[in-house]
Formats: structure tokens, sequence, C-alpha cells
């Protein structure tokens, strides 16, 4: 079985709990309106259907469909979280010590797939996600605006990101590019 922290799961059962309109009551069903009801502990793995689904049901009340809410809100849970280990990546001043950190952020977040990556010169490099999710196309949206923050606050500079590679279009693997000047 396929998992995820309650701290990435947590971030979408507040929204729901704190929309007071009834909507996710249309949305949800029974078995994930118990899940939510729940005290979801940020060290704790739950299943990824269930954020899958809270995710799903968040991004078309709360994002309106539009994928471009879910980039920012993956760019401002990157900013925020990653605030504090900014100053310990910079200390050791190596694109490569950034993606072994980022690495190692992901493996606490998700128990499934492999995050390789591929620096191309001294201002880009690739991530490639294998072993994901080809169905769920926001989790690698979501995750293209926290690698984009993250990378901001570590390089000091805008970087720009955009896939070269989608699962959920056909590709055997997704892969993000990375770049900045």
């Amino acid at each position: 079985m396929r998992n995820v922290k309650g701290a990435l799961l947590k971030l979408f059962v507040i929204a729901i709990r704190t929309n007071k309109t009834g909507i996710y009551d249309e949305i949800l069903n029974d078995d994930e309106k118990k899940f939510i009801s729940q005290r979801i502990l940020d060290a704790a793995w739950y299943p990824l259907e269930y954020y899958k689904k809270i995710f799903q049901a968040v991004f078309k009340v709360e994002g309106k469909g539009d994928v471009n809410n879910v980039i920012e809100w993956g760019y401002e849970f990157g900013k925020q979280t990653t605030k504090h280990i900014y100053r310990r990546i910079k200390q050791k001043r190596s694109l490569e010590h950034a993606i072994i950190s980022y690495q190692t952020l992901v493996k606490l977040w998700f128990d499934f797939g492999e995050l390789n990556s591929e620096i191309i010169s001294d201002n880009e490099f690739s991530l490639k996600f294998e072993g994901n999710q080809p169905d769920f196309d926001l989790h690698y949206y979501i995750a293209m605006g926290w690698i984009k923050a993250f990378f901001e606050g570590y390089l000091d500079k805008e970087v720009s990101a955009k896939f070269t590679k989608k699962i959920w279009e056909g590709d055997v693997i997704t892969v993000l590019n990375l770049s900045w000047q």
C-alpha cells in the first residue's frame, strides 16, 4: 500500500473542516467524511487513496479546478516548510547537496516512488519522478510549486519550472526541468 505523511494530508483536511458551506458533504462519501473527522497526526502514515480523494475535493472547491492554484499552493507550502532549512543547505553551497536534501524530504512524506536528478548545466537540472501516480496529476502540480520554492530559497534566484514529460499524458516517467539565470 502507498502512504503519505499526515503533515501533508492535514493541510487539505483543515481546508475541508474550515469550510462551513456544506459543499464537501456533497463531494465526499461517508467513508471519506469519517476519515477526515479523525485526528490527523503529522508523523503518522495514511493511505494515499484518502490523500487523493481529499486533495481532489479541495482542488474542486477551494482551487476552483485550476491547476495554477495548486502550483501556487505548492509554492506557498514550499516556502513555509523549507524556510528553516535554507540556512543549513546554503552552508554546503552545492546544488548537489540541495538536490539530495530535497530527495530526503520527499522520502519523509511519501513511502513510494523514486526521484532521480540530472544536472544539465550550472543553471539547469531535471528531476525524474518514477513509480509515482499516473492518474494523479495534481500531485505533480503541487510538487512543481513546492520544488520551485525550495530551490528559489536555496539559490536566492527566480527559478523556472517546466514539465518535459508527463506520466498522466502517457510518458513512462514525469520529468520536471528547473532553470535560472
